[in-house]
Order: C-alpha cells, then sequence, then structure tokens
C-alpha cells in the first residue's frame, strides 16, 4: 500500500511538473530556449524559459536553488518564479527589486519548510544593513526578506519545523536575545533617492503560513510574524524611515504564530487585509504608526487569539481605518485600539459590524488617543470600552470595567520588528 501511495504521489508530481512545461512551451516562441538551464544554477532542478524560472526540489537542501533563481529572475520586471509540487527546504533567502510573482501549484501541493538545523543569524541590529543568505555577511532572522520590488506571493504553504532555533538576534533597545525567527516573510523598501521614505510592494494570495508552539520563545510562537510589511531598514532602531507602497493579503491562512499580516510605519500606504483564517495564535495582526496611509480589515476570520484580534498602536496622522465583517473569537480582546494610539490630521475611523461578542475580554477598546470614531457593532452583546472622545457608537453594549489590557506583553510586541 505505502509503495503504491509513494508512486502514486510521485506520478502526480511529474505530471505537474510536465503539464507547465507544456504550459510554458505552448506560451513562448521557440527561440527562447536557447538559454535552457542556467549554468551559474543547478541545471537539473533550475530551469529558464523566457521570463519563467521553474525551480524542482532537491530533496534536500534547496536554499541556493531559490536563491540562485531569484537573483537571475530580479534582473528582468514580471518575472515568474514557480515552484511545482513537492517539499522545498531552505533557509534565508534575500531578494532585491523582484518585480513579478512567486509561486507554487497550490497550498496543498508546494510545501516550503525552514531547515533542520539551526540558522546562523546577525546576532546584533540586523535591519541597519541589507539582508544576505545565511552563509553572507549579515543574515536576518527571516526566511524570505523582500527588499523594494513589487512580489505576488500565491498558491503555496509555509511550514516552520518544529525545535529549531537561530543562533541569536537583537538589538539594544530590545533589551533581550531571542532565537525564533522574526519572520517567515517580510518586506522592507529602500530608500527613494531624495525622499524621506523607502518603498516596497507586495501581495500575498492563497498562501498558508503555519508556525509551530514552541516553549522559549517571546509570545510561544516561532515565527514571530508569518509575513510583515514595515519601515524598519537601512538606520538604527528608533531611525527607520516609513514605507510607501500597496500591501493585499487575501484568501490566506495564519496559524501558531505571533501575528499574522503587521504593519508599520507606513506613509502613504495603501493596505488590504481581506477574507484570511487566522487561528490559534498570539494576535491576528496588528497596525502601529501610519501616515496618509488607507487600512481595510474586512472579513476575516480571527480564531482562538490569546491577546487579541487586531490591535492598533502608535501615532496615526490623515489615515482611514475601514474595519468590517471580521469575525474574532478567543480569550483576548476583540479589536484594541489601544492607549497608545493618537489622532491627527483628516482622520478617518470605522469599525463596522464586526463580531466580537465570543471574546473572553471586551469586545471593541478604543484607548484615550481615538477621536470621532464611528463603531457600529453587529450585536447588541459587543461590549465596547470607550476612553476616547466624539466616538460614534451604534447598537454596542458600553462598559467601564473588567477589561484586561496586558500592557508587558504589548509594549513588547511593539518593538519587535
Amino acid at each position: 500500500m505505502f509503495r503504491t501511495n509513494f508512486l502514486a504521489a510521485r506520478l502526480r508530481s511529474r505530471l505537474a511538473v510536465f503539464m507547465i512545461l507544456l504550459g510554458v512551451i505552448a506560451l513562448l516562441p521557440t527561440t527562447a530556449w536557447a538559454s535552457g538551464s542556467l549554468a551559474s544554477c543547478d541545471p537539473n532542478h533550475v530551469f529558464h524559459f523566457g521570463r519563467f524560472w521553474l525551480v524542482l526540489p532537491t530533496g534536500s537542501d534547496d536554499t541556493s536553488n531559490i536563491q540562485c533563481a531569484f537573483d537571475h529572475a530580479a534582473t528582468e520586471r514580471g518575472s515568474t518564479l514557480l515552484l511545482t509540487a513537492g517539499t522545498y527546504n531552505t533557509g534565508q533567502i534575500a531578494v532585491f527589486n523582484f518585480v513579478g510573482t512567486f509561486r507554487g501549484l497550490g497550498t496543498n501541493d508546494t510545501i516550503i519548510k525552514t531547515l533542520d538545523r539551526t540558522l546562523n543569524v546577525a546576532p546584533l541590529d540586523f535591519f541597519v544593513n541589507p539582508p544576505t543568505p545565511e552563509n553572507g555577511s549579515n543574515p536576518w532572522p527571516s526566511i524570505f526578506a523582500f527588499v523594494g520590488g513589487d512580489v505576488v506571493i500565491s498558491d503555496l504553504s509555509f511550514y516552520s519545523t518544529p525545535n529549531v532555533w537561530t543562533t541569536g538576534w537583537t538589538w539594544a533597545e530590545l533589551g533581550t536575545t531571542v532565537y525564533e525567527l522574526a519572520h517567515a516573510f517580510v518586506v522592507v523598501g529602500p530608500v527613494v533617492p531624495g525622499q524621506a521614505y523607502t518603498e516596497a510592494n507586495a501581495a500575498l494570495h492563497r498562501v498558508r503560513i503555519e508556525g509551530v508552539a514552541q516553549d522559549g520563545t517571546l509570545f510561544g510562537y516561532d515565527p514571530i510574524s508569518a509575513i510583515y510589511y514595515e519601515g524598519f531598514y537601512g538606520a538604527p532602531y528608533g531611525q527607520t524611515l516609513p514605507l510607501r507602497g500597496k500591501f493585499e493579503a487575501r484568501d490566506s491562512e495564519f496559524t501558531h504564530v505571533a501575528g499574522g499580516t503587521n504593519l508599520f510605519n507606513l506613509d502613504g500606504s495603501r493596505a488590504s487585509i481581506t477574507h484570511n483564517r487566522f487561528a490559534d495564535s498570539f494576535e491576528g495582526m496588528d497596525l502601529g504608526a501610519a501616515t496618509n496611509t488607507v487600512y481595510e480589515f474586512a472579513d476575516n476570520q480571527v480564531l482562538d487569539n490569546s491577546a487579541w484580534g487586531l490591535n492598533l498602536w502608535g501615532p496615526f496622522s490623515s489615515t482611514t481605518l475601514l474595519i468590517k465583517n471580521d469575525v474574532v473569537t478567543g480569550t483576548g480582546m476583540g479589536l484594541y485600539l489601544d492607549d497608545t494610539v493618537t489622532f491627527a490630521g483628516d482622520m478617518k475611523c470605522r469599525l463596522l459590524k464586526n463580531a466580537v461578542e465570543n471574546v473572553s475580554d471586551v469586545g471593541i477598546y478604543l484607548g484615550q488617543g481615538v477621536t470621532d470614531c464611528l463603531v457600529v457593532c453587529k450585536s447588541r452583546l459587543d461590549t465596547v470600552k470607550n476612553l476616547g472622545a466624539d466616538n460614534q457608537l451604534v447598537g454596542c453594549h458600553p462598559v467601564t470595567a473588567g477589561e484586561t489590557e496586558k500592557g508587558g506583553v504589548r509594549s513588547r510586541l511593539h518593538r519587535i520588528p
């Protein structure tokens, strides 16, 4: 029986590769085959057809093959780096200015796993300098680090390997050394010449990211963030420039991580997080510090969170916040606009029809700096703790006591990139 299943699996895998190649051949002129496999990459596992790069799994360490394919694909805009059906084992990948698609054949078919060993990382202030692969001078605690560019990541799964650590990383203000991964994926931007911001674009479609519950970690999970889109690169802590661009995550799943689709230090950005499932994690996501940004968190399920479904923190200026039709359950809060939040400029804040009645703590928390926010509750059972000014509550159950702020945990989370 085992051998029958094994042969069937191999046949499906080879058939998938064959069908991909047939599709590529049909799309490309015959002259595109002149390059064949690249001499600088493994010719048995990395193939190049026009703007398509196909990487086959080796069954062992696939890091160098994926890195090589990205290095070449980044030289031509509109490239597609394709992973076929199978399992890929990888350490850190650093990608610069890639404009194109990184995709698999589906979340149940294309699997990426972290290497089953300790990963070497830069011990101090990794974010100050560009990321490198593990054998370089500055490996980040991130499996995929995208710097600049415009990438769409789709149709694949990422899994952390249990009981695997990094060599440890920190910065002075963090106050502790961390041994789990910071990110499965991270997106940062290079400084735009003559401007006071960095720039990058990224989208996540039909992706599953599953960490592991692990003792000895800051928040109980490895990695800390499934994906982080952030202005946290190229300068010392507290001096990093904001990030501008577009970020989208939809139809994806995030499990056993501290945070799913976190955002930080944005300026002039658009972020849309819709139709995702966050489960069995510390939080769904958090957004900290945004200016002239449009943020949408809609039609998501955040299930069995231990801290909160969504956390907004830090200063916001001339930003639109649209949070609607989400379902949050768990032992923590629902929507947490905490006491570090301040509003300035032309703010628009709308919390509409979010199902938060099945959390153990307060359903919606509006901190002292939250002002002029419209909250339309889905149920009369939705509790709202309103410490701000001029907020309008419709169909809600206001409360004045009984919330748990978890302040110590919160403050540490906000300092993790």
